[in-house]
């Protein structure tokens, strides 16, 4: 036990007895000597007969010794009873520190700047690893000190945000006794932290300091991020202010974890993808109608242990780091699919349930801050694969979200003072949008495909003139948006074709419609322009989308690319020849569809109902059956990951899709 010691009482003379209240005399002879000759009285907190008096006397001294001194032994020695170690026989136990406690906060507004780092002591105890009788007596100290004296409201913040993290939780608890359940322990931190917030809304700035710096690093496992994750969209039910820079910090964590996934899928030997995309179909295959709440809050304890455990084991072997490449990537896929559950399920109850024509304002303001978030966040980051669905699935439930959308991607892929890389990019949202979203309607696709048409048309009038040749680096906005055009054209043919929709049933019938260009869209009669103007864009946009396009154009009988096409290879042949080298990059499109088939297994169950899937044109044949069935295989060799050619599943890669829609889709 820590003991402190403390000066003899004054001699009372004239008295019969001397009270002794639980004190240790180190001389039991009590003698009539003067009081200097008396040796000093050993007071131990623990002692049951001691008095509250005597016990705040004792910190008082302290106290006041390191007031005057600037260094005090008792002081010292009240200190080590909050920082020593749970896994320390000396320790204090929680009804030693709870009497420690209940007399310091007697004397609250002595604890002034001198004894700042009792304070700091106190303020980072371990309490999450002692029973509840004793953290909740912790807890009403900690309010009094910041309320008394604010300076230290921020460490105290800083402290309780640690504890929604797990790590610091398991930590504080492994050698503690009658712990509480980590809800509880979460819910109490929650509680003290809207207290703090009630008494001083200024706080706002430390708590969100605090919450950005306790975020798990991406390395750490599932269950880490998810904790957190939930914690943290539990805050926003007593802060709703903090909802821009919270939410916004989950995303920027979701898109940095889908950008590692995109590095290591890029870093992937030949073969490697095909068994990634393998595991990952097995793996949606297993977890199809599972609890979506796979981790955190309430988990069964022992599970998070043995995670823990197999974190070291895994670091014993450096020899097998080669081998689980494909199995770290794939730790990593459950890893953003789990967080990103949780973020649709959060904005499941705050959007509506179903599309509506009309949303509320608190509905429209959500989705507003969501399409911040993509603007800010998903946009600008380079080939995301996963975390841009949830604004695909928001915006789907209702049109005016749609609109809203669908308005603000146009308009960045048409301005001229945005980046060519910017623009390119608003340009694949808009056609992967159009070509998936199964909730978009038909004069809606028609609208975003006449407006892109009528920029299309504006661009060939003002800047032909400028192009000599093919230039991805100067006209990589012009070639993004037309292949855009063929993109959209490709999937949503019908909604294109004639003046009034096809009947639902009646594809049997599709050959009996006109064939000429004036029974499709308004403004798609200016592609004929565009594939025959100096800017040759099929010679320069993905020949995946131009290969289908030309099929599907050339089955209606409405554009004919074939002898362009045919042309641009003579053309690649003669310069790869001339050259010794192959066409460069650099004049080729980068090609990128942010909504290509999505494979998590959680998540995917908020996607599904609201995707468009491939649809074989019917009746569309290909030339030379057995050929074909060749060239369709070398095709999905070279076609790898969905999300990193762009092409989906009318190459082939479709998840779920039979080899028999795979000849058709070619």
């Amino acid at each position: 036990m820590v003991t402190l010691s403390a000066p003899a009482p004054p001699a009372m003379v004239g008295r019969k007895t001397l009270k002794r209240e639980a004190s240790t005399l180190e001389d039991s002879d009590v003698s009539m000597a003067s009081a200097d000759d008396r040796p000093a009285k050993k007071v131990r907190f623990t002692d049951e007969d001691l008095g509250e008096d005597l016990r705040r006397k004792i910190i008082l001294t302290a106290l006041e010794d390191q007031t005057k001194n600037g260094k005090s032994q008792h002081f010292e020695e009240l200190k080590k009873k909050f920082t020593a170690r749970l896994s320390d026989p000396s320790a204090p136990d929680a009804t030693e520190l709870s009497q420690t406690i209940q007399c310091l906060m007697l004397v609250i507004s002595q604890l002034d700047k001198n004894c700042a780092p009792l304070v700091g002591d106190i303020i980072h105890t371990n309490w999450a690893g002692r029973p509840q009788s004793f953290y909740r007596k912790y807890m009403a100290f900690l309010l009094q000190i910041i309320s008394a004296h604010p300076q230290h409201t921020a460490k105290v913040v800083q402290m309780l945000v640690k504890h929604l993290a797990l790590e610091t939780v398991k930590d504080a608890q492994e050698f503690g006794s009658n712990v509480s359940p980590r809800s509880d322990i979460f819910a109490t931190v929650h509680e003290m932290l809207e207290t703090i917030l009630g008494l001083a809304p200024t706080v706002w700035n430390s708590l969100f300091t605090a919450i950005s710096a306790a975020f798990p690093f991406k390395g750490q496992k599932k269950i880490h991020q998810t904790t957190y994750i939930k914690n943290l969209l539990a805050v926003l039910k007593y802060a709703p202010a903090g909802k821009a820079k919270i939410l916004g910090l989950i995303f920027e964590k979701m898109i940095n974890l889908d950008g590692e996934i995109q590095i290591n899928l890029e870093d992937l030997e030949e073969g490697e993808g095909e068994e990634l995309d393998r595991q990952l179909k097995l793996s949606l295959e297993s977890k199809n109608g599972q609890n979506l709440s796979d981790s955190g809050i309430g988990d069964d304890e022992d599970d998070e242990g043995d995670d823990s455990d197999a974190d070291d084991d895994e670091d014993d072997d450096p020899e097998s780091s080669e081998p689980r490449t494909i199995e770290m990537i794939q730790e990593t896929v459950d890893k953003l699919d789990a967080m990103l559950a949780l973020v649709f399920g959060y904005y499941d109850s705050r959007l509506p349930k179903r599309s509506v024509a009309e949303p509320a304002q608190e509905d429209l303001e959500n989705f507003e801050l969501l399409l911040h978030f993509f603007d800010t966040i998903i946009l600008t980051t380079f080939k995301s694969q996963y975390v841009q669905f949830v604004v695909f699935w928001a915006a789907q439930k209702s049109p005016v979200f749609m609109d809203v959308f669908l308005g603000m991607l146009v308009e960045r892929a048409m301005d001229p003072t945005k980046p060519q890389v910017a623009r390119q990019a608003a340009a694949a949202y808009v056609a992967s949008f159009v070509a998936r979203a199964k909730l978009l309607d038909r004069d809606a696709v028609r609208s975003v495909v006449r407006m892109l048409c009528l920029w299309l048309e504006k661009y060939l009038k003002d800047r032909e003139v400028e192009c000599t040749s093919p230039n991805v680096r100067k006209f990589g906005g012009f070639y993004a948006v037309f292949q855009a055009v063929m993109y959209i054209f490709c999937f949503r043919w019908r909604d294109l074709r004639g003046k009034t929709p096809l009947p639902v049933g009646e594809d049997e019938s599709i050959e009996d419609i006109s064939r000429s260009s004036q029974s499709w869209a308004p403004g798609l009669q200016v592609i004929d322009r565009l594939l025959t103007s100096r800017f040759n864009p099929l010679k320069v946009c993905s020949q995946n989308v131009v290969t289908q396009f030309a099929e599907v154009a050339s089955h209606f009988g409405v554009f004919y690319c074939y002898s362009i096409i045919e042309r641009n290879k003579r053309g690649n042949l003669f310069s790869s020849r001339s050259s010794g080298t192959e066409l460069p990059e650099a004049t080729q499109l980068e090609t990128y569809f942010p909504f290509d088939p999505f494979k998590l297994s959680h998540s995917k169950l908020w996607v599904e109902p609201y995707y468009q899937q491939w649809e074989p044109v019917p009746g569309m044949k290909k030339d030379g059956d057995e050929d074909d069935d060749s060239d369709e295989d070398d095709d999905s060799d070279e076609s790898g990951d969905d999300g990193e050619n762009g092409q989906g599943d009318e190459t082939g890669d479709e998840e779920g899709d039979s080899e028999e829609d795979e000849s058709d889709d070619e």
